[in-house]
Order: C-alpha cells, then sequence, then structure tokens
C-alpha cells in the first residue's frame, strides 16, 4: 500500500512538471509611449486561450501561457490597443508602450467568454482628461471636486472639498497621494484642494471592496498617482487663472535613466484684496495665499528596478492688523490675527521586479500637517498697557514602511500580501494664553496640552482575485493589525470579500462585504471640513472607529457606448465620535474624554449610475438614494438623530459635448437634499432647547457651465477654459444662525427669535489659460 501511495505521488508531480515544462510566463511594465508614464491597471488578454490579467499600481503585469502561438492584445482606457503575436517557448520579458488614442474612446474586448472580469464599482478609476473637462469654481481642474459628481457621495457645504461617502464623515474618507496619508487636502478653507491636476497620473476611488492593502479609515479609499517625468524629452505646462497661476516642468537628467518632474502654484488672493483692505475697511494689512510645491525624482536601474522620491509642500497664510487710535489720553487698540496651516508630503519607493511572477515594492514615507492660529489684542494708554495674546496649535505627524509583493502564479490567481510599520506623533489643541494686564497687576504665561501623543501601528494583510470559473470570481483577503496607544493596545483582524458573477460580456453580479476599523477621530464644530478641525488618536478613553458593509452591484454594458449600474449597500457603524453638545477644542485642556463622547451610526442607500462612454456627447447621470443615522447616550437626550450629511436625495449630471477640433462645452448640475443643522427647535421659558441636527436646509441646486478651446500648434498645445460657476444664481443655503429680532422692532417684551440663513456664492465667472510646451 506504501509502495502504491508513493508511486501515485511521484507520478502527479512528474505530471505536474511536464505541464510546467509547456507552460511560460510574459511580464514586464506597460507604459505610454510619448510621456513614459506608467499605465496602472491596464489589460493584457491572449486572444486565443482567452486567458488575461491587468497591469498592477506600478505598471507590472505576469501573464501564464501554454506553449505555442500566442496573441497579446495590450489595451488601456484612451490608448490605442496594440496586439503582439509571439512563438512562445521560454519565459520572456516584454515591456510594452501604448499610443494615445486622440479620439478618447475606451477600448471594449468582445472575444467570447473571455478571463476578464471588470469590476467597476469596486474601483472606479477617474481619467484626468475627464475632469480636466468638467467645470468647477474658479476655472481650475479640482479633482476633489470633480469626483463629488460619482455616485454614493454627498458633497459637504457650497464650494467645499469635503465629502461624505455612503453616510460616512469625512475623516472616514483615506486619501493618499503617492501612498502618503493626506490629512488636510484642503486650501482656502475647503474652496480649493493641495492637488495639482498637472502632476497627477491616475486617480482611484474605492467605495464598495476594499482592498486589504488599504486600512484606517471606515467609507473610501482616494489613491492618487503622481506622474514620473519624461525620460526622453522636455514638456512643460504654465496655467494663469484668475485666483492662481501653476508652472509644471519634467524632463530627463539622465537620458532614459533618471528623470525629473517639478510644479508649483500660488495664489495672489492676497494682492487682489490689498486695494480693497487698504481703501475700504479698518484694517491697515490684511492678507490671504496660498501655495504648493511638488517635486519627483525617478531613476530606473534596469528594465526590472527603479527608485523614486517625490515631495510635496503646501501651506496656507492668512493674517491682518487693525490699528484704532483714540484722541483721549493717548489710547488705542492694535488687533492681529494669524492663521496657517499646511502639509509636508515626502515618499522614498523602491520597485523591483524579483522574478517573472513577483514584484516588490518598498515604500517609505514621511506625512506632517500643521495648523496654527492666533488672536493678540493691545490695548493702550498714556499710564499702561494690556497684552492679550490667545494662541492654538495642532499636529499630526506620520512615519511609514510598507514592503507589498505582488504574486501571480498563475491566470486564476493575484496574491497581493504585504507588511507596514506606522509610528504616529499627535499634539491636538496645544492652547497658549498669554494675558499682561498691567491697569489689574496680572501677568499669566500659561501653555495647556503641550504633550505629545505618541502611537504605533503594525500591520500584516494578505488578498487574492482568485478566478474560480470564467464567470466567476472571488477577491478574498483581510488586515491583522496591531495598534499600541499610550494606555492600552489594540488587535483587530479585518476581513474582506468579493465575489463577483459574469453570465455573459454585458452583465455582472457582485457582491462584497467589508470590517474596517480607524484609530483615529476627527473633530469638527462646523458644518464643513476647516483647518482647525482636531486629529486625535484612539486611547483606553476613545476606542477605535469600526464598520461592517455590505453591498451588491448590477452591472450593465448593452454596447461600448453605455454602461449601467445598481449598488445597494447598508453599513454599520460603532465608536464615532463627536463633540459634547456645547463643547469645543478651546476646551481642550479640560482634557478630549471629558470633552467627546462616542456613539453608534447606520447608513443604506442605492446608488444608480449611467454614463455614455464614446461619441461627440459623453457624460454620466448619478442618483443615490441614501439615509444616515447617529446615536450617542449623551448627547441629544441619547435619542437618535440624523446626521449631518444624511441627504436623501442626490442627483448629479455631467456632460461633455465636443462642437468640433477645438471646442467643447462642459456642463455638471446639482440637485441635492438640504444638509443638516442644529439650531433651536423651542424655547423653555427664557432658555432655547436644542435638538441636534433636527433642522434641514433647503433643497441645493446648482449649474456649472464652462466652454474650451484647445489648439494644437507646432511648438505644443494651448487651452482656453471661460467657465460660469452657479450658472442661474441660486442662493443656496451655506449657514444658518438663531437671531432675536432687536427689541426695538417688537411689540412687546419677550423675545423673539428668527432663523437667519446665509448663502454664499452668486453667480461667479472664471478664466483659465493654459499652455503646454
Amino acid at each position: 500500500m506504501t509502495r502504491k501511495l508513493l508511486f501515485i505521488v511521484l507520478f502527479l508531480c512528474y505530471t505536474s512538471m511536464l505541464l510546467a515544462q509547456n507552460k511560460y510566463t510574459i511580464s514586464g511594465m506597460v507604459s505610454d509611449k510619448k510621456s513614459k508614464e506608467k499605465l496602472i491597471f491596464a489589460s493584457v488578454f491572449d486572444t486565443l486561450s482567452l486567458a488575461g490579467c491587468a497591469s498592477n499600481q506600478s505598471g507590472f503585469y505576469s501573464i501564464t501561457l501554454p506553449r505555442g502561438k500566442v496573441v497579446l492584445q495590450y489595451s488601456y482606457i484612451g490608448y490605442q490597443p496594440k496586439n503582439i503575436e509571439i512563438n512562445l517557448c521560454q519565459d520572456t520579458l516584454l515591456n510594452v508602450a501604448l499610443e494615445p488614442d486622440n479620439q478618447l474612446q475606451e477600448v471594449v474586448i468582445t472575444a467570447k467568454n473571455q478571463n476578464i472580469i471588470a469590476q467597476k464599482n469596486e474601483m472606479i478609476k477617474v481619467p484626468m482628461k475627464t475632469l480636466e473637462r468638467l467645470p468647477v469654481m474658479g476655472g481650475e481642474p479640482d479633482i476633489l471636486k470633480s469626483i463629488q459628481l460619482l455616485p454614493g457621495i454627498s458633497p459637504g457645504s457650497e464650494g467645499n472639498t469635503g465629502f461624505s461617502v455612503r453616510g460616512g464623515s469625512i475623516d472616514q474618507n483615506e486619501i493618499l497621494f503617492d501612498g502618503v496619508p493626506v490629512y488636510n487636502p484642503n486650501h482656502v478653507f475647503g474652496f480649493f484642494s493641495v492637488f495639482n491636476n498637472d502632476i497627477i497620473n491616475d486617480i482611484h476611488f474605492y467605495k464598495d471592496y476594499l482592498p486589504p492593502k488599504y486600512g484606517g479609515r471606515l467609507s473610501s479609499v482616494i489613491d492618487i498617482y503622481s506622474k514620473d517625468g519624461n525620460p526622453d524629452e522636455y514638456h512643460g505646462a504654465l496655467s494663469i487663472g484668475l485666483l492662481s497661476s501653476k508652472l509644471a516642468l519634467e524632463g530627463p537628467i539622465v537620458k532614459n535613466k533618471t528623470s525629473f518632474i517639478l510644479s508649483a502654484r500660488r495664489s495672489y488672493i492676497d494682492l487682489l484684496a490689498k486695494p480693497i483692505t487698504e481703501n475700504f475697511t479698518d484694517f491697515e494689512d490684511a492678507s490671504y495665499y496660498f501655495y504648493d510645491i511638488n517635486a519627483k525624482i525617478r531613476h530606473q536601474f534596469s528594465e526590472r528596478s527603479n527608485v523614486q522620491l517625490s515631495f510635496y509642500k503646501g501651506k496656507d497664510n492668512g493674517e491682518s492688523t487693525e490699528k484704532m487710535d483714540y484722541s483721549y489720553y493717548d489710547s488705542g487698540i492694535n488687533k492681529e490675527n494669524f492663521t496657517d496651516w499646511g502639509n509636508l508630503l515626502s515618499t522614498l519607493q523602491w520597485q523591483y521586479m524579483l522574478s517573472k511572477k513577483i514584484f516588490l515594492n518598498y515604500t517609505l514615507n514621511y506625512s506632517k500637517y500643521d495648523f496654527s492660529q492666533s488672536t493678540r489684542d493691545v490695548q493702550y494708554n498714556s499710564q499702561y498697557t494690556n497684552d492679550y495674546l490667545l494662541e492654538n496649535q495642532s499636529r499630526v505627524r506620520t512615519l511609514s514602511n510598507k514592503l507589498l509583493a505582488n504574486y501571480i502564479p498563475d491566470t486564476r490567481n493575484n496574491i497581493e500580501t504585504g507588511l507596514e510599520y506606522n509610528h504616529y506623533n499627535f499634539k491636538p489643541g496645544i492652547d497658549i494664553h498669554n494675558i499682561t494686564n498691567e491697569e489689574e497687576g496680572i501677568n499669566i504665561d500659561t501653555t495647556y496640552n503641550i504633550s505629545e501623543i505618541k502611537n504605533t501601528e503594525y500591520v500584516f494583510h494578505i488578498s487574492d482575485e482568485f478566478l474560480i470559473t470564467k464567470q466567476l470570481k472571488l477577491k478574498a483577503g483581510g488586515r491583522l493589525t496591531y495598534y499600541a496607544s499610550e494606555n492600552k493596545d489594540y488587535v483587530y483582524f479585518d476581513p474582506r470579500i468579493s465575489l463577483s458573477y459574469k453570465p455573459n460580456n454585458r452583465l455582472t453580479l457582485s457582491a462584497s462585504y467589508n470590517r474596517t476599523h480607524q484609530y483615529m477621530h476627527l473633530l469638527s464644530k462646523s458644518q464643513i471640513s476647516q483647518a482647525n478641525d482636531l486629529w486625535l488618536p484612539c486611547s483606553k478613553e476613545l476606542k477605535p472607529q469600526s464598520a461592517n458593509q455590505y453591498s451588491l452591484s448590477i452591472e450593465y454594458s448593452p454596447n461600448a457606448k453605455f454602461y449601467f449600474s445598481v449598488s445597494p449597500y447598508y453599513k454599520s457603524m460603532e465608536h464615532l465620535v463627536e463633540y459634547q453638545d456645547g463643547a469645543s477644542y478651546l476646551q481642550s485642556f479640560n482634557g478630549w474624554d471629558e470633552l467627546t463622547e462616542q456613539g453608534k451610526g447606520t447608513a443604506y442607500g442605492i446608488d444608480f449610475f449611467a454614463e455614455k462612454k464614446t461619441g461627440k456627447t459623453t457624460g454620466w447621470i448619478a442618483y443615490t438614494y441614501s439615509r444616515s443615522e447617529r446615536k450617542f447616550e449623551e448627547i441629544n437626550y441619547s435619542e437618535s438623530f440624523l446626521y449631518r450629511y444624511d441627504r436623501p436625495h442626490v442627483l448629479k449630471i455631467a456632460l461633455n459635448q465636443k462642437l468640433n477640433s477645438t471646442w467643447s462645452l462642459g456642463l455638471s448640475w446639482h440637485l441635492m437634499s438640504g444638509s443638516m443643522a442644529t439650531i433651536a427647535t423651542q424655547k423653555d421659558w427664557y432658555e432655547l432647547i436644542y435638538e441636534r441636527n433636527a433642522y434641514r436646509l433647503p433643497t441645493y441646486h446648482r449649474l456649472d457651465i464652462s466652454i474650451q478651446r484647445s489648439k494644437q500648434r507646432k511648438w505644443g498645445k494651448t487651452n482656453l477654459s471661460i467657465g460660469v460657476y452657479n450658472a442661474y444664481n441660486r442662493n443656496n443655503i451655506y449657514n444658518i444662525k438663531m437671531e432675536e429680532v432687536p427689541y426695538s422692532k417688537r411689540a412687546h417684551g419677550t423675545a423673539i427669535y428668527y432663523v437667519n440663513e446665509k448663502s454664499l456664492f452668486p453667480i461667479m465667472p472664471s478664466i483659465n489659460y493654459k499652455i503646454e510646451f
């Protein structure tokens, strides 16, 4: 019996070796022929065996096929497909460059029973050329505002880049730039994002299935990849707009080996506003500006290995000085206000093709976000001086080491696994009080919450995309996290799973489940994302947030022109954090656990999406019905309340009409339920009674229009964009406040209150001129 068993084992091993000898692997990189930029998730398809794969986030692909004739088709949205015929008799390294398609039509592979299952609802790829044609405020393409036109996203407030995904909060969206977390992606209090589109190569948005390599957020992931720089030729772009201008340069340092890309942007709001403030206000000096600097260097050691170093620094700075002199006693008041915040990001990344089936990616990155706000009043006369200085600071820093391995053993499996080490340093809400009152003999110099909070996170994750049959694919994996805070450690395993069934080339059915944990919290008192919102780490008192999300998806593509999808979802959340009623960051010296409460939340809804992808008229319609609730024991009298971003109905339309070879028209229209706000709903004798988020703002709607003229010239390309934000001048409510009717206007002495609704942006024209050379 033992001999028979040994014979069977040896026979099976020998047979598998023979079969393995009859298969070989083709691997390499897929890139843009002109710019040499890597093409992420490009399709690689054998038209004979009907096997296929896709390139990873580094442009690497690997496909194992039987020995003999192979016809590979390489395709990518916006590029001309390329067919390569090979007589496969050994493992082959094949790097492929695709030509851009001027028609910008999506490539559709129509081979029967193909092995590629397109999971558009799991990962939405947002082409930069599509975003650049959409109208936005200020006339400058903004990826965070444009991405709000997708289904499942509820915009925050008027003109703001903050948004809620499927009933979650703003901080539950993980925003990565070259793998580095961005803690505040806003300029000008959210009216611009920090991302300069001239340096962006690709954008991926996840809201259904979250791959296990992503963690630390509950709702979504926006993964943004920067350009590498052209290693063969020098190119540049100059953009001039009403509020800001920017310049980008790229080219080789060592031809075909080392490349660079550099971009800079600065606003001139301060220069435009200075004459107004000097002539029509009491301010001696008032200014506000922001700037961005991006830089990246990439060196190619060989066809298998490269290293790249990227850097970003951006800052907002606002200040005002007001001086008032009085004629009596040589007295006066000097007031100074300063506000600044900014991000610093840096990444060192090494990519190595270890073998024909294994690709390694090591990343060392650093992220820092700082905020500072101060107010100083100096009151003086001939006898004394009183000096009041109040300053608030906050900071969060992250140092990360990540090793990611991509192993593709065959056409049925695509395995990703990795290790992470993340170190966090928090300084939430440092309060500085310097008060000198000579009149009353008071001298106070006190700093609260100066201590740092240091936490550490260790992560192991693994996932596999497994093709069960030609029509059925399984994505499954998990993320194991050990999080060490200063007074308590947490260990969690988050499973992620997605099952997709494609009965034919037109229809795809899928279901997914995510378990996620978030180890930091964002405290906000405002309806919008602001710079003084505070990041707090989890601790013994503040437990990590967690969520379970279940979602289904039906995708239908009747032909190459149209795409339709329906996606219902349900999400439950625990240990969410809110300020207590009446609390704020200015009371932080009391201790964060005394100012916050943790509770539960639920969100559910359904997303509808219809897209026309080709032709002179392209665009989409996105509609979402959703509800989002919260419940805290010590907030709102322990009653459930609607979340501030609860918008039952959200409808968004984005269209682009190509008029001729040079002119095109862009249009976007938003129609949605108003967001929730907290105001007094009744009065008990002399006291107003407030209910959390019990008042819904009026319905929001807005139309944006832009017209663009693009012309190819001998030396490069020019683009003129003229736009109108809020074209029919809708007065959308930005903020509300309960105010008391003045005593002189009342019929009798009883206090009377009314709701004061304020809008922010009227109709706003914009113009932007861009030169590419």
